[in-house]
């Protein structure tokens, strides 16, 4: 395996934060095989946002169960890796939001809740969560079309774990430069042990 790919294998195993009071699940569609027997298949995607604003990659995982379902080795893989609850959550369809840690949002009431959540912590100018979810797919759409056909499952995943760290890396410079000259407000600090 490439130093990329081992790059990709930690970013997906890494520990994650145990609470999330936001959270979007995606899907996106790739092909892979060679010329002939090309087979498409979906890799399941998340990002988490944490009470102070920042965005997190919580994942992506192949989607390995029948359509309009969430499979079990998500679930899974956010428990061992930390996750015990998300607050809100919102996906491309309300059936296919798992809801192992929490019922499900309609994307449309997600950035109100968030907006709820950050009052505190003087979000202004901090994009919305369902513009970043667009933007992030959006580009991932784009990267998978432009690749063409993967040689197997393990390839597409690498390539979109890649795509997904690079956006989360991106949000975070993002969210620096908009908050490197906002105080943190003092109320903050109770919002954040009260999850």
């Amino acid at each position: 395996m490439s130093s990329d790919g081992s790059n990709q294998a930690s970013w997906l195993n890494k520990p994650l934060c145990r609470r999330y009071i936001a959270s979007t699940f995606e899907v996106a569609s790739f092909k892979c095989g060679a010329a002939g027997a090309i087979r498409k298949r979906q890799v399941e995607w998340a990002f988490g946002w944490l009470p102070d604003g920042e965005c997190e990659g919580l994942g992506a995982w192949l989607r390995t169960e029948p359509e309009r379902t969430y499979g079990a080795a998500l679930v899974d893989d956010l428990k061992i890796r930390g996750v015990e609850r998300l607050l809100t959550v919102a996906g491309t369809a309300p059936g296919e939001v798992p809801e192992a840690f929490c019922g499900r949002t309609p994307r449309a009431s997600i950035d109100r809740l968030l907006a709820q959540a950050l009052e505190a912590s003087d979000r202004h100018g901090l994009p919305s969560p369902n513009r970043i979810t667009e933007e992030i797919a959006g580009s991932l759409d784009r990267a998978i079309r432009r690749h063409g056909a993967f040689d197997d499952e393990a390839a597409a995943v690498d390539f979109i774990a890649s795509a997904l760290q690079r956006a989360e890396r991106r949000l975070d410079r993002e969210r620096l430069a908009l908050t490197r000259h906002l105080p943190l407000a003092s109320s903050v600090r109770p919002m954040l042990l009260a999850l």
